[in-house]
């Protein structure tokens, strides 16, 4: 197996993608070849109007029936180069569960595993494969173009592109729309997110933006690993699927803290609560947060008792109601 270290021709396939195309250490995968030649213009430095999202993300302005901007994942630091052999090194972190439940490091799907402005290879390809996977399924999801890696003096850096539309309302960025319009795209992700994990064995988070029609399209697919009764049990499916709950029940509050007043920021958590159990309140949420969250999903627990998570999983009523909505498959025989 050559790919992804030794540079190919471009290999068109009948849909008119570039399976591969490489150019000055910029390897583009899965794109049509404007894109690619976009992309590979961007690192080169060849292109000078774009717009920063975020610490390593940029809106290229693009022509097309369909988008008017491409967006590049991992394109750089604020726009600028990225930092090859310097690792981000902060969070999200990206634990798996084992059968009891226990905490174990993901270090390529979490930011860590990244340098500073670019994304892992597995970030990039498990965001390329989800986004098909998912339309596939009938999702409607932010159309990732392909990707592929920039190579330079040794390192490897990867990234992604997606068709974007300046219109479209992204559930994080600075408001585009009321509270009221972010809360509504906080709770239909809590239904999607769960619906994933119940129906399709996919446990992730992820956030969406809203478009012209008030469509909802999911984006941020990388976090995302397939459940399988073989190597996870009824506490680390509800273990991986809280955690993805609460990722962004936590980052929505921060966000609404930045656009809205304290009452609204107070509330969001449980936005993302609220779809399968209504009853929450913030007092739940918070005993989940700092009992379990902090302590057996955010590092490997020094004293490890899975009877002990058991009884804290079962004596809240969020954790509680999610282990009634695991999968039976997923249960102890």
């Amino acid at each position: 197996m050559t790919w992804p270290f030794s540079p190919k021709k471009p290999k068109p396939d009948p849909d008119g993608r570039l399976l591969e195309q490489t150019s000055d250490g910029v390897q583009c995968r899965e794109m049509s070849k404007d894109v690619a030649e976009l992309c590979q213009n961007w690192f080169s430095g060849q292109i000078s109007q774009f717009e920063k999202t975020g610490e390593r993300s940029v809106y290229i302005p693009y022509e097309g029936p369909r988008f008017d901007r491409i967006k590049i994942k991992g394109a750089g630091l604020n726009g600028s180069a990225i930092q090859f052999g310097t690792y981000l090194e902060r969070g999200p972190v990206a634990p798996v569960f084992d059968f009891d439940g226990r905490a174990m490091m993901d270090v390529a799907s979490g930011h860590d595993g990244a340098f500073v402005g670019g994304s892992s290879m597995q970030q990039a390809v498990i965001e390329y494969r989800m986004s098909h996977l998912l339309t596939k399924l009938g999702y409607p999801t932010v159309p990732c173009l392909g990707y592929g890696r920039v190579h330079e003096n040794g390192y490897s850096s990867w990234f992604t592109a997606y068709g974007w539309r300046s219109s479209w309302i992204d559930s994080v960025k600075p408001p585009q729309a009321s509270a009221e319009t972010y809360r509504a795209m906080t709770t239909r992700n809590s239904e999607i997110a769960l619906e994933l994990a119940r129906k399709h064995r996919l446990i992730g988070y992820f956030w969406m933006v809203r478009n012209e029609n008030g469509d909802y399209l999911l984006k941020d697919l990388h976090p995302f690993r397939r459940a399988d009764p073989l190597n996870m049990s009824q506490v680390s499916w509800v273990m991986q699927t809280y955690f993805a709950l609460h990722i962004t029940a936590i980052n929505t509050r921060l966000l609404c803290q930045q656009w809205h007043d304290n009452d609204v920021a107070q509330e969001a958590p449980l936005w993302m609560i609220w779809p399968f159990c209504p009853e929450a309140t913030l007092e739940d949420w918070d005993r989940l947060r700092f009992r379990v969250v902090a302590k057996y999903m955010l590092q490997s627990h020094p004293a490890f008792d899975p009877g002990q998570l058991i009884d804290l999983l079962k004596s809240n009523p969020i954790s509680a109601r999610l282990m009634d909505l695991c999968p039976p498959e997923f249960e102890a025989p």
